[in-house]
Formats: C-alpha cells, sequence, structure tokens
C-alpha cells in the first residue's frame, strides 16, 4: 500500500521478510507460522517493546480513555463504527471540543450505517471548534449499499501517537450497562503503548485518507514519535477490509 510505504512500514515487513533473524522469534513454531503468514500478506510487522493493560468492564475502559483524552497535547485520532448521540456519546463530545479548542488536532472517522442515529449536526459544534470529522467511505447510495457487511467496525484512538485503545466497546449508553435491553455489557478492550501504535496510526490514516474529500493527512514525524517503552510483550496489528484480496481472519481460523 502507498500509505504503508510513505510511513515505512513496507521497508520494516520487507526487512523482516528477508531473514527469519530480524524478526523476534515467539515460543512456539504456531506462532512463528502465524507471524509469518500475517507479515507476507499485510505487511503486519511483529513489534515487542509494548505495554498494555485489558478492560472488559466499560466504565473502566471509559474512564481511562477519557482521562488519556484530556491529556492529549498534539493530535487525538478517533474511529469508531458506532457513536450514539446519548450520554456517553456528548461526554466525549465534550471532551474533543475542548481539546480542538485548545489547538490539539481532533479528527473523528465513523460508520454512517452504524453511526445513523447520530445526525450530522451531532458533529457540529466540534467541526465549529476545529475538529475534523468525516464518514467511513460513505457510499453514493446513502447509508447503505450492496455491500452492507464492507463497513467500518473499526474502534481505534490514538493520541499523540504514544497511547492506543483498541477493542469491542463501541461509543453509547449501552456499553455502560444503562440499557434494559441488553443489560450488563461484557467486551474486551485494549490499551496500548510501544511501538504497536504505530501501526494502530498507519490503520488510522489509510482510513482517513480513503474516506475525507479534503483535509488528507500527510506523513509527519510529530504523529510518529519514539517510543520509550521497555516491556517486552510481542504484538501484531493485523488488519482486514474492502481493499483486502486476501481475508486473513479466515485464514487464521484454518490455520
Amino acid at each position: 500500500m502507498k500509505a504503508q510505504k510513505r510511513l515505512g512500514i513496507s521497508d520494516m515487513a520487507e526487512y523482516q521478510k528477508r531473514n527469519p533473524k530480524n524478526k523476534p522469534t515467539l515460543d512456539t513454531n504456531l506462532e512463528n507460522d502465524l507471524v509469518q503468514m500475517f507479515l507476507n500478506t499485510d505487511n503486519a510487522i511483529l513489534t515487542t517493546k509494548n505495554d498494555l493493560k485489558i478492560f472488559t468492564d466499560g466504565h473502566e475502559k471509559f474512564n481511562s480513555l477519557f482521562e488519556d483524552l484530556k491529556k492529549a497535547k498534539h493530535h487525538i485520532n478517533i474511529e469508531y463504527f458506532t457513536i450514539y448521540d446519548d450520554q456517553l456519546g456528548k461526554k466525549l463530545r465534550k471532551i474533543l471540543v475542548q481539546k480542538a479548542r485548545e489547538g490539539v488536532q481532533v479528527r473523528v472517522l465513523y460508520d454512517l450505517f452504524g453511526s445513523k442515529g447520530s445526525k450530522q449536526k451531532f458533529f457540529k459544534e466540534l467541526i465549529q471548534a476545529g475538529g475534523e470529522v468525516t464518514p467511513f467511505m460513505k457510499s453514493k447510495l446513502g447509508y447503505y449499499s450492496f455491500r452492507i457487511n464492507f463497513r467500518n467496525h473499526r474502534k481505534i484512538v490514538v493520541i499523540d501517537g504514544s497511547v492506543g485503545y483498541i477493542g469491542g466497546f463501541n461509543i453509547g449508553d449501552q456499553y455502560l450497562g444503562r440499557n434494559k435491553r441488553f443489560g450488563n455489557w461484557r467486551d474486551t478492550h485494549l490499551r496500548l503503548e510501544g511501538s504497536v501504535v504505530l501501526q494502530l496510526q498507519s490503520r488510522f490514516f489509510m482510513d482517513w485518507n480513503a474516506s475525507a474529500k479534503r483535509q488528507k493527512v500527510q506523513f509527519s514525524l510529530d504523529y510518529f514519535p519514539q517510543s520509550n517503552v521497555q516491556n517486552n510483550i510481542p504484538m501484531q496489528i493485523v488488519s482486514s477490509g474492502p481493499e483486502n484480496d486476501v481475508q486473513k481472519s479466515n485464514r487464521v481460523i484454518l490455520k
């Protein structure tokens, strides 16, 4: 991909492909085989200097996320399938509006189908404050298309290029157990630090530039700061979508 080349990810992937010694090894042959497969099919590099925290409760996840958002100094990049116009959604918007007014770059990429309950006016105050908002690959047919399964179900947040979030929680009150229909919501979400955040940032930029008609992101080292994390946790980000010829998740199941 052009974006991967521009960000240097293709070069790092080729470096790991050329010689197995260039790639960190894991504990079992199966793990190493999976890493190599994703390296070959997705240029998914294996990083090791990472740290993570696991959330299975929405209250803990959003408390942590909102505190990190408030600390942002340079940029906030947010990508969600669903952003509801409810109490939690409004709390997120309030924080983003404040950060945009402080001069922090704020970008929000949302899925029109997943967030159809939130009209464009929901983001009006954020846009007026200087934030950038765009729907993911808007269909000429409106919310729906003949490939309705090709929607953006990613939940990615990158803060100052150093902290990332990824997992299963969307933005909405139901993920805090406030909706009687769903009851207590259990999901899994990760807070990441380290070299792996570079890959989340890259994925966001590829999705943003594929969707934004204007205000496309240009490569800058400000988005990819040097990480000082020393914990030795190997991680590999593998993504799949309409642009991929190979359904990598299916290969994992078959493997």
